[in-house]
């Protein structure tokens, strides 16, 4: 719809909304779009998107600006880049596949930047991960989704991940991903370093409690990292499988691939099998660049001493002074 439309959606809206509040109930909602449609909507149709996308507020109203958000979401440049809180609010607290299925129906094409915390994520399978890839706007440049599981048995696979994360929008700049459970292994990060958008500028991975991950399922990871990284945080905390192997090779990466970064974050706490050598070997590799970093390995093998042994200039560039 044009502007123009827009403005006369808006003016109809208007005289409906008797308190001046800004909000109107849903029965006037209902007029008002038989009005625009002169009565061609099919009222079911009308009904369902409307209780997938607004909420109601605690007086039964609905909030004008959300309706409008949610009607003109295919609009083009007038319409929103980010979600309204009152639709992210709801998509979070989907909790099945079938939920999902509806994403691509409520997220505007025109999104660039999508941040979903999914508090009951538990009965979601495979087939739900395919759907919200399925349902995420081509332009997307910025993703952070968590799934916040409650150490349930879930249905999510390593090969579900992969396919997810092969259906993200290729011009994704960044990626944040938090998966709050323990069932996932060294394929899933295998398969994520399969399918990682190549212009990535931002990686943010979680998989905290995940004690099943190891050295070479960390390697894999990072053998299909972006060369253009410039901050990323890599958190396995309380993984006790990793060694100083994986500190090793992330070095590796810092030295060549990584060696862009300026901001990095990696967090393994209660490992014994970090040492102060790999440590060190890590802590060499650092950026020239880095302006940020944080490297939390409390309750390891390795000395409190040794991990304060760092100084930022002037700069702000951060160096290591243990070596």
């Amino acid at each position: 719809m044009s502007q123009t439309s827009v403005e006369k959606v808006k003016q109809i809206f208007a005289e409906y909304d008797s308190s001046g509040c800004g909000s109107i109930s849903v029965l006037d909602f209902m007029a008002v779009l038989k009005i625009i449609a002169n009565g061609s909507l099919p009222e079911e149709e009308i009904e369902s998107s409307l209780a997938t996308a607004i909420g109601k507020q605690e007086d039964g109203t609905l909030k004008v600006d959300e309706v409008l958000n949610w009607m003109f979401r295919d609009a083009g440049s007038g319409s929103p880049k980010l979600l309204g809180d009152n639709l992210q609010e709801k998509i979070e607290e989907w909790k099945t596949d079938d939920e999902l299925k509806g994403l691509a129906s409520v997220l505007a094409p025109e999104l660039s930047d999508i941040s979903l915390n999914f508090v009951s994520p538990d009965q979601f399978t495979d087939a739900g991960l395919g759907h919200i890839g399925a349902g995420l706007p081509p332009g997307l440049s910025k993703l952070d989704l968590r799934f916040l599981f409650s150490w349930t048995e879930c249905g999510i696979s390593s090969a579900g991940l992969g396919k997810f994360v092969a259906a993200l929008p290729r011009g994704l700049t960044d990626l944040g991903l938090v998966f709050a459970n323990d069932e996932l292994d060294d394929q899933a990060l295998e398969e994520l370093a399969n399918g990682l958008p190549a212009g990535l500028k931002t990686m943010k991975l979680g998989f905290k409690g995940n004690d099943v991950f190891t050295d070479n399922g960390l390697a894999k990871l990072m053998s299909g990292m972006s060369p253009g990284l410039q901050e990323v945080t890599l958190n396995f905390d309380s993984n006790t499988s990793l060694t100083d192997a994986s500190l090793e090779r992330l070095a590796e990466w810092l030295s060549g691939a990584g060696a862009g970064v300026t901001k990095l974050c990696v967090i393994d706490s209660h490992n014994e099998n970090f040492t102060d050598a790999g440590f060190k070997k890590l802590c060499s590799a650092l950026p020239k660049d880095l302006t940020e970093l944080e490297l939390n390995f409390n309750s390891s093998g390795i000395s409190l001493e040794l991990q304060k042994k760092f100084a930022q200039g002037t700069d702000k560039r951060i160096s290591f002074l243990g070596a």
